[in-house]
C-alpha cells in the first residue's frame, strides 16, 4: 500500500470491494450499487474534496462494482486489483 499511497497522493481514494461473496441476489447487488453510489456522492460532497481528483478502486468482486461507480459518476481514474474475468 506504501506504493500506492505515493502514486495516488493528493488524491481520494473509493476502495470497493464485496469480502466473501460469490453468490448474492439481484436485490443484494442492487443495494450494493446504491451504496457505491452513497458513498461516490458523499465524497464528492464532502468538505474535504475540495476538487480533487477521485480515482475509484475496486478489489476482486468488488472490481465491478468499481467499474459501475467510476462509469456512472464523475470518476477522475479506476484501479482493478484482481479483477475477475467473468
Amino acid at each position: 500500500m506504501k506504493y500506492f499511497k505515493n502514486i495516488l497522493d493528493g488524491y481520494i481514494v473509493s476502495v470497493s470491494t464485496a469480502q466473501g461473496q460469490t453468490e448474492i441476489s439481484q436485490n443484494e447487488y442492487n443495494n450494493i450499487l446504491s451504496m457505491a453510489d452513497a458513498t461516490y456522492a458523499y465524497i464528492k460532497n464532502s468538505k474535504y474534496y475540495g476538487n480533487k481528483d477521485i480515482i475509484v478502486m475496486g478489489f476482486s468482486l468488488g472490481t465491478g462494482v468499481a467499474t459501475y461507480t467510476a462509469s456512472t459518476n464523475d470518476a477522475d481514474g479506476l484501479i482493478l486489483v484482481a479483477p475477475y474475468n467473468n
